[in-house]
């Protein structure tokens, strides 16, 4: 069934129920709709941020059963919010992302889960936030073989500005990255964690391996540069240093686990990674 025969059989509906509630006459003029009707609402009312908001409040309830009724969706909408609910779901379904059903003309439709909205995108919205830079389509394809990315994470992408999200997702270059909005940047500057120059990762790498290890023998593998290193890093939360003598013996942090997902800061367990 196309789009546009699922229009006119929700025309038919409501003319059907006007005559039942003797509202208005049922005329066939009322009954017509075409694509263009559709486009014409669908820029009039915004549609895409209505899909965006339809598909969060499916995936939500899909996630607790197998299929939900229409109704259930409609019942505490007026006219226009259902009929602008039913637009988003037939736009839904038409990209795959909702299967809906309906046994009899005029009865219940049922909506189920699509092949799009099978958690394909929650794996490339994890891809995303683990990585921290931006990620080619290539790289993002190897997550999910055999869908369509971009449409993937377009749809993403609409979901977080549907719900006026702090987070976005940005293609710049043929690459994604999920990243704070600028107007948040700022406000999050101070306790956004900093990267680490390659210098400085591998005398920490240094650091945990060799813990408990002092900023004297510390210097000697490493050289004068290491000062500097020691510095940053623990300034970063990532290194703790206590006095030894006349220097000072350095270890890791509970954040330096965190930070790199381990699963104990335990400084013989991290050697042991």
């Amino acid at each position: 069934m196309t789009l546009e025969e699922l229009l006119t059989e929700l025309k038919k509906a409501e003319a059907f129920e006007k005559k039942r509630l003797n509202r208005v006459d049922n005329k066939k003029d009322e009954i017509r709709a075409t694509l263009e009707d559709v486009l014409s609402v669908a820029h009039d009312e915004d549609i895409e941020s209505r899909i965006g908001k339809m598909r969060l409040i499916l995936n939500e309830l899909l996630e607790k059963q197998k299929s939900i009724k229409f109704s259930d969706l409609s019942s505490p909408l007026d006219r226009t919010g259902m009929l602008m609910a039913y637009l988003a779901i037939l736009f839904l379904a038409t990209r795959k992302e909702i299967w809906i059903e309906q046994e009899e003309f005029f009865g219940e439709i049922f909506i189920s889960r699509g092949s799009i909205m099978s958690g394909d995108k929650e794996i490339l919205e994890a891809a995303l936030f683990a990585s921290g830079e931006p990620l080619d389509i290539g790289q993002l394809k190897n997550l999910v073989r055999g869908k369509n990315v971009r449409e993937l994470l377009r749809q993403l992408a609409d979901e977080y500005i549907a719900r006026d999200s702090a987070i976005e997702i940005k293609e710049m270059d043929s690459r994604f990255i999920m990243q704070v909005k600028p107007e948040f940047a700022e406000k999050v500057r101070s306790i956004a964690p900093k990267e680490l120059r390659s210098p400085v990762l591998r005398t920490l790498a240094m650091i945990a391996y060799h813990q408990p290890i002092t900023v004297a023998e510390l210097v000697d593998r490493r050289g004068p540069a290491t000062y500097d290193h020691v510095r940053e890093l623990e300034e970063s939360g990532f290194i703790s240093a206590v006095q030894h003598g006349r220097t000072r013996l350095l270890a890791t942090t509970q954040r330096f686990a965190e930070y790199f997902n381990l699963e104990s800061g335990d400084p013989e367990a991290i050697k042991r990674k």
